[in-house]
């Protein structure tokens, strides 16, 4: 199967932010921004009530703390999809970028390159794209949309013996 199509900036977006969603690192990360800096404040608040004596003080940071802690997956999708942004910006000059893959049972052949499934982590289906994540830190973004035949495409998939993750209904959660 052969599928000649267009990337766009928004499905590199697509593609970052479900791996940003994906990443320990980050998650360890913005779980410890979540829960440390509301107990920050409220450790603050404990303070101020018991050495300062300041009702309205211990109010003020509690509520921030109760506020930061409600709204931080927001801010934090936010924060994430704007850095994201600003690194496609950089290849924005290429866009749409035009790619063409050859797909069969075995392999793919992308960019003059031949990609056995031995060199693929992972295929990832999500609502709208499929992404081949390969072991040199590489991937391949398939929009759906680009595909007349999806039955086709997803026999071609997985057919690799290679991990298959089912993404259909992931969303960002912070």
């Amino acid at each position: 199967m052969i599928l000649e199509y267009e990337l766009h900036k928004t499905d590199f977006l697509a593609y970052y932010m479900y791996a940003c969603s994906k990443s320990n690192t980050q998650e360890k990360n913005r779980f410890l921004s979540r829960i440390a800096i509301p107990l920050v404040y409220i450790v603050f608040a404990g303070y101020s009530m018991v050495e300062l004596k300041k009702p309205i003080l211990v109010v003020t940071l509690v509520i921030i703390a109760f506020v930061w802690f409600l709204f931080y997956p927001d801010y934090s999708k936010l924060r994430s999809q704007i850095h994201i942004e600003k690194e496609i910006e950089e290849l924005e000059t290429k866009f749409p970028l035009k790619v063409s893959l050859e797909i069969n049972e075995k392999e793919i052949y992308f960019e003059n390159q031949k990609i056995h499934s031995s060199q693929m982590v992972e295929i990832v289906e999500t609502l709208d794209h499929y992404f081949i994540n390969l072991f040199n830190h590489k991937h391949i973004i398939i929009p759906k949309k680009a595909i007349d035949d999806q039955d086709e495409i997803l026999r071609l998939l997985e057919s690799f013996e290679t991990n298959h993750v089912d993404a259909i209904n992931w969303r960002w959660n912070a």
